[in-house]
């Protein structure tokens, strides 16, 4: 991990947050873990998602998430992995991922 990792990794976040929230998605917060070199979006939602929500299931939600979370804006850039926690967990706790 380097400073670009830092910055980029940060900005990133920062934005795959506000295009989640855009769409309607009840997202607590996005994490682009330092270590994980902008490969991973950690994604907590809050345990009563369902209640914002109603009828949608679990799959169905995680495939609203993930083309939102794993999409670069340019096709030659890679492709981040989006993980969806509860938002019990801490995704900036490295010790934890």
């Amino acid at each position: 991990m380097d400073e670009f990792h830092t910055v980029t990794g940060t900005s990133q976040a920062a934005e795959t947050l506000t295009d989640l929230r855009a769409a309607g998605l009840p997202i607590t917060t996005v994490w682009v873990p330092f270590r994980m070199a902008s490969h991973w979006r950690a994604i907590t939602v809050p345990a009563d998602w369902r209640d914002a929500l109603p009828g949608l299931d679990t799959a169905a939600f995680t495939h609203r998430i993930a083309p939102r979370s794993s999409t670069p804006p340019d096709p030659a850039v890679w492709r981040p992995r989006p993980f969806v926690l509860d938002d019990d967990i801490d995704p900036s706790d490295d010790d934890l991922l």
